[in-house]
């Protein structure tokens, strides 16, 4: 198990920009560029059903995840900074600023990530899109990256949460 905690906790949105959900569409890494869709399968944990890891940024290390979160439905996590001044949050025994943002149907939260797990993830190269249960994330650059779902979705530049949008 990666050591995902499903269980996501809410902090104040002050601190990163809201969108309407109308220009929640995509962004390709350049206005000519192609968004290639990869094989989910390959970034799925062995013997981890419902589990997905990859890496959108190498230095430092920046990862996603989608997993089972509460009662079942996935649920997406990527590690991100946020800005100064964002409250602390809880998450069981851990308290401390937020270090991940949660995409799980139309909630985009941010999250306090105790650990990732102990595998390294499968880097996603610029340019692809993985797409899991409807939650989508391509990465746009080293750092960078966009996910979504149907309904809501976050865009993470050089490692930082810089826009966020809520069904």
């Amino acid at each position: 198990m990666l050591g995902l905690v499903a269980l996501a906790t809410a902090c104040s949105d002050a601190d990163v920009a809201q969108t309407p959900a109308s220009t929640s569409s995509p962004r390709a890494t350049s206005p000519t560029a192609t968004v290639v869709d990869v094989d989910a399968a390959d970034y799925q944990g062995s013997g981890q059903a419902g589990y997905y890891h990859w890496s959108y940024g190498t230095s430092p290390l920046r990862e996603c995840a989608i997993y089972p979160g509460e009662n079942g439905a996935p649920t997406l996590s990527c590690a991100a900074t946020f800005a100064p001044g964002t409250p602390d949050m809880a998450n069981d025994v851990f308290t401390g600023p937020p270090n991940s943002v949660t995409l799980s149907g139309e909630r985009v939260e941010n999250y306090l990530q105790p650990e990732w797990g102990p595998t390294a993830p499968t880097p996603l190269p610029v340019g692809h899109r993985i797409t899991v249960s409807g939650l989508s994330c391509t990465t746009l650059a080293e750092a960078s990256t966009e996910c979504h779902s149907s309904a809501a979705g976050f865009r993470i530049a050089a490692g930082a949460v810089v826009e966020r949008h809520d069904g």
